[in-house]
């Protein structure tokens, strides 16, 4: 045997193992991306609108702040000519409670509270997807300082984005 003849290698442009070898990759890489059944946008958030007293669409001139009590982590830093927001939502607490906190420029601050009620379900569009947490609004409590009303327009919290709840500012 002589050991000075250069081998030759194993995987060739066009030989039949590296073609083999190509399609299985690619079959893997389809197979793992597979958006027919797992929806790709699947964030999870309540969806908030805002409305003034009369029921108008109603951006906030404001500065507004929401703050996850508990927790404490600030979901929304100074919000400004905004008319809506959409917040995540705790996987399994019986109840969210949001700190709204309003500065206008002149520096007076005004503060309302959300208490927002829900039961959480598991939730899987596919056995071949991840498990979300869907949650259903039972019941909202809040403050008025600032909010005149509180409207649950679609108690289904999930990934399509509809507005959940509607909340009606005092503005006169």
């Amino acid at each position: 045997m002589n050991h000075n003849t250069p081998r030759k290698p194993l995987l060739r442009r066009g030989t039949p193992l590296r073609s083999a070898l190509a399609l299985l990759l690619a079959a893997v890489l389809l197979a793992a991306c597979d958006s027919i059944n797992c929806p790709l946008n699947s964030t999870v958030s309540a969806v908030y609108t805002f409305r003034d007293s009369n029921g108008k669409a109603f951006a906030i001139g404001d500065t507004l702040t929401v703050t996850a009590v508990g927790p404490d982590t600030v979901l929304v830093n100074r919000l400004v000519n905004q008319s809506g927001m959409s917040l995540p939502v705790s996987y399994y607490a019986p109840c969210d409670t949001l700190a709204i906190r309003y500065a206008d420029a002149d520096g007076l601050t005004a503060f309302d509270t959300l208490w927002i009620e829900k039961v959480s379900t598991p939730h899987s569009d596919d056995p071949s997807c991840p498990i979300h947490i869907w949650h259903k609004i039972t019941n909202v409590r809040y403050t008025t300082h600032l909010i005149d009303s509180v409207v649950v327009v679609n108690p289904d919290i999930n990934y399509d984005g509809n507005e959940n709840i509607r909340i009606h500012f005092i503005t006169e």
